[in-house]
């Protein structure tokens, strides 16, 4: 491409109709997978980087579409949600059993960006993206989610592997991705029965990106939550899990006091630093906060009664 307004460099760019012609493209030093491109075009734009080539996937309609086929909650154990990489956001935002089942992962879609940006972005992107405070990582780590990583192996066949959303990301913009893979899926296991699920996080303004968000799923039996996952954005290096606060409330019969006992331990596993967003005194002081609305949320929504 020659001639930008807006790109100050050449590179290469192609548009591949299989989805084999976009892993071999991918293979070559310098290739990068663009979709939505709200963050990667952002990128370039900087000078951050500066890829010889884009492989644009968005119109493979093999990896553009949502697969629900596990309801959750008691009504049936399917298989789960799966995602293609080249569905965009708001195809999310308008699936109605998302929603209902998947809760905290349509909160967290719901207030990614603004509504342009949901029109062209994916949640692949997203991740590969590997923000800290990434909006849709912490409900894919709580509800337990895989990426589905393809590449071409040595012989020219599609070679598959799975990692965990919470492994997927291992630093600020690094993930596990080698040369030559990308994310073609993010597969999602159905909700257990008795579960609930909440997402929330605080910015500067509604547009921003979080100075810390929360992401939360339960499974509760009576006034008994027998399982919990709590995932933090935007207060480490990568989003992570607050296991200290799990820990002292899985298998408990919950009450406020309890709540924000355990709670407060999140700041064992946190490591916020201080940035143009917040400094990492308030993200310390409002994560105890965070955590406890989140799960009141998640709890009432499994059908706990209002915790006192």
């Amino acid at each position: 491409m020659s001639d930008s307004r807006v790109l100050s460099y050449n590179f290469d760019y192609f548009e591949p109709a299989t989805l084999e012609t976009a892993l071999d493209l991918i293979k070559k030093k310098g290739s990068r997978i663009i979709a939505g491109g709200s963050d990667l075009l952002v990128q370039m734009k900087t000078g951050n980087v500066q890829p010889q080539a884009l492989v644009n996937i968005l119109g493979l309609k093999e990896l553009d579409f949502i697969s629900l086929d596990g309801k959750g909650n008691g009504e049936g154990n399917g298989k789960g949600l799966e995602i293609g990489a080249a569905a965009q956001l708001y195809k999310i935002e308008e699936n109605d059993r998302i929603k209902n089942h998947y809760t905290a992962l349509f909160e967290a879609v719901k207030c990614l960006g603004s509504t342009q940006i949901r029109n062209m972005a994916t949640m692949a992107g997203n991740i590969c993206n590997a923000s800290p405070g990434a909006d849709t990582l912490p409900p894919l780590i709580v509800f337990g989610a895989e990426a589905v990583i393809r590449k071409l192996n040595g012989q020219g066949a599609i070679a598959e592997r799975r990692v965990a959303a919470a492994n997927f990301c291992t630093a600020p913009g690094t993930t596990v991705l080698t040369e030559g893979e990308m994310v073609t899926a993010i597969v999602i296991p159905p909700p257990g029965e008795g579960s609930g699920s909440a997402f929330k996080r605080l910015s500067r303004v509604t547009l921003d990106l979080a100075k810390i968000s929360c992401a939360l799923y339960l499974e509760r039996r009576g006034e008994t939550c027998t399982a919990v996952r709590v995932a933090i954005g935007a207060a480490a290096p990568t989003v992570i899990r607050a296991r200290l606060v799990e820990e002292a409330l899985a298998g408990k019969k919950i009450s406020k006091k309890l709540l924000s006992e355990s709670a407060a331990l999140v700041t064992g596993n946190i490591s916020p630093i201080t940035d143009i967003r917040s400094t990492g005194q308030y993200r310390n002081q409002v994560a105890p906060v965070l955590i406890a609305d989140t799960f009141e949320q998640a709890w009432q929504r499994s059908g706990g009664k209002v915790l006192s």
